[in-house]
């Protein structure tokens, strides 16, 4: 399993990864297209042969509308399979089969309630849940568009510590000593929306739900 979630990580993503000659990791892109490509790494994808000899298709980047990146990838065998990672309930709601492991099983109604309680309890840590699936397609496939994200065998979910920077708070002091009122807007989900204002002191002073 988490060989097929090192896979989707290495190829939905464009951040680079690097050590450098000081032995020093240097990563550039997007910070979650870099979570995830760092976790590839420290599964060892490469070294264990995850990407070797796959070629890019297709891709189909993210955008806040259809919240998932697809990318449409080429074995050494010529087989093709589409990757996709993005919002657990886009990905759930498209998913007709979940990865045991070994092979995709059903995704059955008590399955993928089990599935929602595992995303609920990962947004009331504060957690930014990404969820992966994947679909093998025919050879012949050559583009992708979101039309064909859908029949997906759910493969798993990944949870990202993402902290506000430190320079926010000192902008939201000088905003309300300006009588200046601060609203938080994210497409997060709703039950990680609603950790932010309890996880300090500060943001419970500072922040209040509406």
């Amino acid at each position: 399993m988490y060989e097929k979630l090192a896979t989707i990580a290495s190829f939905c993503q464009n951040a680079s990864y690097r050590i450098s000659e000081n032995n020093e990791t240097e990563v550039s892109g997007d910070p979650t297209e870099v979570a995830m490509l760092v976790l590839s790494h420290r599964i060892k994808a490469e070294e264990k042969g995850l990407t070797t000899g796959i070629v890019i298709v297709d891709d189909l980047p993210f955008t806040s509308e259809q919240k998932f990146r697809a990318t449409l990838i080429q074995y050494p065998d010529k087989r093709k399979e589409l990757l996709v990672m993005g919002a657990p309930e886009k990905l759930l709601n498209n998913s007709t089969s979940f990865f045991s492991g070994i092979n995709a099983q059903p995704l059955s109604k008590n399955k993928k309630e089990t599935l929602n309680h595992i995303i609920d309890k990962f947004s009331e840590q504060g957690m930014r849940v990404i969820a992966c699936a994947f679909k093998p397609v025919g050879k012949n496939i050559t583009e992708i568009n979101e039309h064909k994200i859908n029949d997906l065998t759910f493969a798993g979910l990944f949870g990202i510590i993402d902290p506000p920077r430190e320079e926010v708070k000192d902008a939201i002091v000088k905003c309300k000593s300006a009588s200046i009122r601060v609203i938080m807007v994210t497409g997060d989900h709703k039950k990680r929306q609603l950790q932010l204002p309890e996880k300090s002191e500060f943001w419970k002073r500072n922040m209040k739900k509406i």
